[in-house]
């Protein structure tokens, strides 16, 4: 495959538009840099400007194909492509705008040459050395970046190739939402309206607080015992490394984060297995996510809290009470400070929780429990798509392997 080696800067533009107050416009729709991982966006921000303040980094405006990348902390991989655009939609300043020019670079193969884990690394090492406040990267670093540019046709044809590996994880994670949708149906209409118990909570039922299930509740304990991981993991005993769990992974889906034998003083004493019942308890207060089954054994990281129901019929009860239910709102309730709000593990034991008759619980375990699998199955498949496009993805870039 012939290709020319070209500075990232010759063939892109960044950061090209900007809003001024003097376009007045009524509202705004923000995207900040904590809300896409990965290209996926968790949330985008409405802002009211008639009784609302804008944020003072909500200034970028971006154009269909754009790319944004931010540039602070490039390892923790905010980044995306821009497909569909809000009205009067802006992202922060703390993204660095790119725009391809599209008679000599395909926006779609710019984007995935920007993903490489190579790439973020090399970017997240300029940002170490930073003297900033936080690690950071200028977009000028992302200008000089050398780019291989073979014939915009098979830039193209690259670009489908790896394009239709991210759709079909797109189109599961679609049916995932509208499975845990489904879920989360069921258990409003039998613990929040009580329609099958005539409107009102069963007698037998009580509420009680978090430290009466029997189940372990555990947080990040800095310095823990590395040495339980490695007598009770054969894996990790064979390959000497194991998922590492942090609070932003947990947001993106991501657990392709290792650690090895080295990253003693950084890994909790919990053995994470699947199925735990994880919920960040600083900065993305509230955020709960279940705990996938992965080839290998993971630990957390910090700003975390796993639950591990000892029944396994609170499992799927728990995870929605405290993901869509009352429970999430107890949780808004505890948090405290304002510009990093937190909870910890003793506030969190105290807080109420709903315990239905162990009959009702085990009647609706059974019945969520297929669309659970389900969800399991397609995280699974998602994963090994994401693997099969990041060996792929180099091997196009520098061609060898040819379309």
């Amino acid at each position: 495959m012939k290709s020319e080696t070209v500075r990232l800067g010759d063939i892109c533009k960044t950061n090209t538009n900007s809003y001024s107050v003097k376009e007045k416009w009524e509202y705004v729709n923000y995207l900040d840099t904590g809300n896409i991982t990965e290209n996926k966006i968790d949330n985008i921000q409405y802002i009211d400007l008639s009784s609302e303040k804008l944020p003072s980094r909500a200034r970028r405006k971006v154009s269909e194909n754009d790319i944004i990348f931010s540039t602070v902390r490039p390892n923790q991989l905010h980044y995306g492509f821009i497909k569909e655009i809000p009205e009067n939609f802006l992202v922060s300043t703390g993204f660095t705008t790119i725009t391809a020019n599209e008679k000599i670079c395909f926006p779609k193969y710019l984007y995935y040459f920007l993903t490489q884990n190579y790439i973020i690394n090399y970017l997240h090492t300029i940002a170490e050395q930073s003297t900033s406040a936080y690690p950071s990267i200028k977009s000028s670093d992302i200008e000089d970046l050398q780019i291989k540019l073979p014939e915009l046709s098979v830039q193209r044809q690259i670009a489908s190739v790896l394009s239709a590996l991210d759709g079909k994880i797109e189109l599961n994670n679609k049916i995932n939402q509208n499975l845990e949708e489904q879920a989360q149906a069921i258990f409003k209409s039998w613990f929040v309206d009580f329609e099958p118990f005539g409107g009102v909570m069963p007698d037998d039922w009580r509420i009680g607080k978090v430290s009466d299930i029997n189940m372990t509740v555990t947080d990040y304990v800095a310095n823990g015992s590395f040495a339980s991981l490695k007598a009770n993991v054969k894996l990790y005993k064979e390959k000497n490394y194991a998922y590492f769990i942090r609070n932003t992974d947990l947001k993106a889906g991501n657990f392709n984060i290792f650690v090895d034998k080295h990253s003693y003083d950084f890994l909790t004493k919990s053995v994470l297995y699947g199925g735990e019942i994880i919920i960040s308890n600083v900065g993305d207060v509230g955020s709960v996510f279940l705990c996938p089954k992965l080839d290998l054994p993971m630990t957390l990281g910090n700003n975390i809290i796993m639950l591990r129901p000892n029944n396994y019929i609170f499992k799927y009860y728990l995870y929605i009470w405290f993901k869509w239910g009352q429970g999430q709102n107890y949780i808004q309730a505890i948090k405290s400070g304002s510009a990093q709000p937190k909870f910890n593990k003793t506030e969190f034991k105290n807080t109420p929780v709903q315990i239905p008759s162990e009959e009702i619980l085990k009647k609706f375990h059974t019945i969520v429990t297929p669309l659970f699998n389900k969800i399991g199955e397609n995280k699974q498949e998602n994963k090994r798509l994401s693997d099969l496009r990041d060996v792929l993805l180099p091997e196009l870039m520098n061609g060898r392997i040819n379309i």
